[in-house]
């Protein structure tokens, strides 16, 4: 493995506050009921064959994660990425939260297939959400949320999207599917603090799991989490042993460890924890040991390594989160802060705007055929960067 040189902080992993988006107070009510529909759990597997060999020059690899693009200001800064110098040897890794919406999910996969060379991506729980009526224009034909998964997977295929692991050159990308579960939740809990359901994590109310499938519909439970965890199972062992020598970068939606998560008393909703975090995905990252796992789902950025792989959220969010707490969201560069204060008054830089969020896409790697073409020094571990890419 590299040896990481470059070490940007986040401003957010030393605020460690904030609310998150994802610890939603809204109830999503549906009027459909629980299938008993064993056939769409089958239809829904999905085989992560060993890298394939992509015949395609790399030069940069950019990543993002919970662009939210049901954000019509979202949807300007995606499209606004076709405008920047990405070229066709650039490729992006978009880790979940694009939309519950099938439409928009097309047009913003598209939107950033347009944009770079490659894309890698893995749906994140919003994806999966089946909310209103069932086989609506929002869910496709879907009934359930194992369903919506093969849907938007099948979309993926269609636009010429990596939803599996490739080989481009010396790098391996790996894009890992992954569910939350409540015992992954190892902190103690704060006294008086809400149980969670469906009035506090939307994914309760919002997602459909059919009762005679892994965990019985039971929301929270490590069954759907180990279900998830099984299609990458395919070709894994051809994989871990055509990563060696590689670089290797992994994506997947949801925390592997809770230190990567803020503690419960810097939460807004501290039961947060027991829907963000998957042990069945530690587990596989710690078989495979890439070089950067890239996640999201918490809406915090994050730079941290844990058992000699490097971890790196960088969500978009919402405008109004944007807005709120750019301090967590932004690179320490952006928004000067010292490591005990929290004071409100510290100035932007000029002509800052968080709203903009001109600092994502992140680059987080760069091939030596790159570097050695725009004529910069250094050894092989200064392909790992974390740098402003606007």
């Amino acid at each position: 493995m590299l040896t990481i040189l470059q070490q940007i902080t986040f401003s957010g992993r030393k605020i460690r506050r904030g609310p998150c988006a994802t610890a939603s107070s809204v109830l999503f009510e549906h009027t459909c009921t629980r299938r008993t529909v064993l056939r769409s759990i089958l239809h829904a597997v999905v085989v992560a064959a060993a890298p394939v060999q992509v015949e395609h020059n790399i030069d940069r690899v950019f990543a993002v994660s919970d662009v939210h693009c049901d954000y019509t200001l979202n949807q300007d800064w995606l499209t606004e990425l076709k405008q920047n110098q990405y070229g066709q040897n650039d490729v992006l890794l978009l880790a979940g939260d694009i939309s519950d919406d099938l439409g928009l999910i097309r047009q913003s996969l598209s939107t950033a297939a347009e944009a770079f060379g490659r894309v890698f991506y893995v749906p994140g729980n919003h994806e999966l959400w089946v909310r209103g009526e069932p086989q609506s224009v929002k869910n496709g034909t879907a009934q359930d949320s194992f369903q919506k998964l093969q849907l938007i997977l099948q979309l993926c295929q269609e636009l010429g999207i990596h939803t599996t692991p490739a080989r481009l050159g010396n790098l391996c990308i790996v894009p890992l599917l992954s569910w939350h579960h409540s015992s992954w939740d190892k902190e103690p809990d704060i006294q008086g603090v809400p149980h969670v359901s469906a009035l506090s994590i939307a994914d309760y109310g919002a997602c459909i799991w059919p009762d005679t499938g892994p965990g019985q519909g039971v929301h929270g439970s490590l069954e759907i989490a180990e279900w998830f965890d099984k299609q990458n199972k395919t070709g894994w062992q051809e994989l871990l042993q055509q990563r060696q020598g590689c670089d290797v970068i992994s994506l997947a939606h949801f925390l592997p460890h809770q230190a990567l998560l803020p503690e419960k008393r810097y939460l807004f909703y501290p039961n947060l924890a027991k829907a963000a975090g998957s042990e069945p995905l530690a587990h596989r990252l710690r078989a495979l040991q890439p070089d950067v796992n890239i996640f999201g789902h918490t809406h915090f950025s994050w730079d941290a390594t844990i058992e000699g792989i490097r971890h790196i959220q960088a969500p978009l969010c919402g405008p109004s989160e944007r807005r709120r707490r750019p301090r967590s969201l932004t690179f320490e560069q952006l928004t000067p802060l010292g490591p005990m204060d929290r004071s409100s008054t510290i100035p932007n830089p000029p002509g800052f705007d968080p709203v903009k969020a001109d600092w994502l896409p992140i680059q987080i790697y760069e091939s030596d055929a790159y570097k050695s073409r725009m004529g910069k020094a250094g050894d092989a571990a200064d392909r790992w960067q974390v740098c402003l890419s606007g």
